[in-house]
C-alpha cells in the first residue's frame, strides 16, 4: 500500500471517494461540490492524502487549519477520512491517521481535531481514536427539519 499526497491529478479519485462517503453518511442530502473540493485542493491551509493498493484508490484523509471557533488559535480539523468499505480493517486507516498528523505538525499546529459522520461502527472508530492517543471530546447529533 503507498499513501500519497492529493495532487490535482488525482482530483477525479478523490471527489469519487468523498461522493461515497458522503453517499454514506448523516450528510447525504447534500451532494459534494467540485467548486469546493477544488477551492480545498488549491488552499495552502489544507491537505489530503490517498491510499493506494496497487493502481486501486482505496481511501483517503484530509484535513484544514482554522481558527477554533471564538478564538485565533488554530488547529487541524479533518474534512474527511474514508475508506472504501471493502478494504478496511487492515492498516490503511493507522497509516492514513498517522500521515495527517505530521502534515498538522508540519504546519506547525499543535491539535488535531478527528470526527466520524459516516454512521456504521460508532464505537469502532471511537477505540481506534482512543487507541492512537485521541481524547473523546463529546460527540455529534443532527436532526433533519
Amino acid at each position: 500500500m503507498q499513501i500519497i499526497r492529493a495532487e490535482q491529478e488525482h482530483f477525479e479519485q478523490l471527489f469519487a471517494l468523498i461522493e461515497q462517503m458522503i453517499a454514506e453518511s448523516v450528510f447525504s442530502f447534500a451532494p459534494p461540490s467540485k467548486k469546493k473540493i477544488q477551492a480545498l485542493l488549491d488552499y495552502t491551509k489544507s491537505a489530503g492524502f490517498l491510499a493506494f493498493k496497487e493502481d486501486k484508490c482505496i481511501g483517503f484523509v484530509a484535513a484544514v487549519i482554522n481558527e477554533f471557533f471564538f478564538s485565533e488559535y488554530e488547529r487541524a480539523t479533518d474534512l474527511g477520512f474514508y475508506i472504501l468499505p471493502e478494504h478496511r480493517g487492515g492498516t490503511t486507516a493507522f497509516k492514513l491517521l498517522k500521515t495527517i498528523e505530521n502534515w498538522a505538525k508540519e504546519m506547525g499546529v499543535k491539535e488535531i481535531f478527528m470526527g466520524h459522520s459516516v454512521g456504521g461502527n460508532i464505537e469502532g472508530m471511537k477505540k481506534f481514536y482512543q487507541h492512537n492517543g485521541y481524547r473523546i471530546g463529546g460527540f455529534n447529533s443532527m436532526k433533519r427539519l
